[in-house]
């Protein structure tokens, strides 16, 4: 059988990669041909870390996104607490934080005079975004530290399975199917 049928056949196990909306699946090929080329995978179990590698740094990648999306989402709640105590009688601080986040010019422009006039900066509605939704940023940190310390410890593994194998086999020739069986 040959190496690209091989690596055909073997690719089919891990299937189609786990892609959400909007990620680039040309961009996750890349990234595995790259994790490919310093593997240089010999059997299924280096497939499997090729596999696993790329997974897991992709997913680093998508948590480190989600990280600074969840900061943006928080902008409105954000401006809405920090203008509050300067909004008047009939002013609505909810209503002046969806102006000035919305998407009409006019009332975006009236907003953020209003914003400017309360002396409110985009650093301080940042800085009480990131306060706001500190556990969620918490917890995308954990998990993407879970991925980097899995991708730390399978190139560990890695490398002591391919000096075994090294010392196993020193001539680099792959074993056939019937010298592994004996």
């Amino acid at each position: 059988m040959s190496g690209e049928k091989v690596h055909k056949n073997i690719s089919d196990f891990f299937g189609e990669p786990a892609l959400i909306e909007g990620e680039s699946g040309e961009l996750y090929s890349l990234l595995r041909a790259e994790i490919i080329k310093v593997i240089q995978p010999k059997d299924v179990f280096d497939w499997m870390m090729v596999d696993d590698q790329t997974d897991k740094y992709w997913e680093e990648h998508r948590y480190k996104g989600g990280a600074a999306a969840l900061i943006e989402g928080a902008y409105p709640n954000a401006l809405e607490i920090l203008i509050s105590p300067f909004c008047k009688m009939f002013e609505v601080s909810s209503q002046v934080a969806s102006d000035y986040y919305g998407g009409d010019k006019k009332a975006k422009s009236a907003a953020a005079v209003r914003v400017a006039e309360c002396g409110i900066t985009s650093a301080q509605i940042q800085a009480k975004a990131i306060q706001l939704v500190g556990a969620g940023l918490q917890m995308m940190d954990r998990m993407r530290l879970n991925r980097e310390t899995g991708r730390r410890i399978l190139r560990k593994e890695h490398r002591q399975r391919t000096a075994t194998r090294d010392i196993a086999n020193p001539n680099g020739k792959a074993k056939t199917e019937d010298e592994t069986e004996t």
